[in-house]
């Protein structure tokens, strides 16, 4: 369990930049987003060690706040629930069609003497899969009512982020 837990908070620095955009209303919020997940960048980057997680959001975040101050799309504010959970689901699920499921940048740390081993991608995948569902249903949610949202969809975002600490207690030593 020890080893699930020390991947599951190492895993939540990559989800930063996130908790700014979906935790602050106004144009703060995509601003330090964007800020968060640049700083992210560099020192990931140092450490080359730049997952695809921290790419393809620091992308979108760069990608909203053009459009927002740049081109004054108000829009941008409003729907970010809706674009950020698309995005989330479409990288959890090209990460996997492409067999590099994203969990597996947090995860091959603790794993390294593994982290070819086809078992260990599988269990990637699966927690990935989980991942790109539990976005893929907030992204529908986040089509409908607003207040309903701000309840369910942090709790449905703990289903993974167990999934990521409970499964890798089921995968064999090798």
């Amino acid at each position: 369990m020890k080893k699930g837990l020390v991947i599951s908070l190492r895993g939540f620095v990559d989800f930063i930049p996130l908790i700014f955009l979906w935790s602050m209303p106004n144009h703060k919020g995509i601003l330090g987003a964007f800020i968060s997940s640049f700083i992210l960048l560099i020192i990931k980057g140092l450490k080359k060690d730049v997952g695809i997680m921290v790419k393809v959001v620091f992308i979108y975040l760069a990608i909203i706040n053009i459009l927002y101050f740049n081109f004054n799309i108000e829009g941008i504010l409003k729907e970010r629930y809706i674009t950020s959970y698309g995005v989330m689901a479409a990288m959890s699920f090209v990460s996997i069609k492409m067999y590099r499921p994203f969990t597996m940048d947090i995860s091959k740390k603790d794993y390294k003497a593994i982290k070819d081993s086809p078992l260990f991608i599988e269990m990637n995948i699966i927690i990935s899969k989980i991942f790109g569902v539990t976005y893929l249903i907030n992204t529908i949610l986040s089509c409908f009512k607003k207040d309903f949202l701000s309840i369910i969809s942090p709790i449905l975002i703990i289903i993974p982020i167990l999934a990521s600490i409970i499964l890798p207690r089921f995968m064999p030593e090798i």
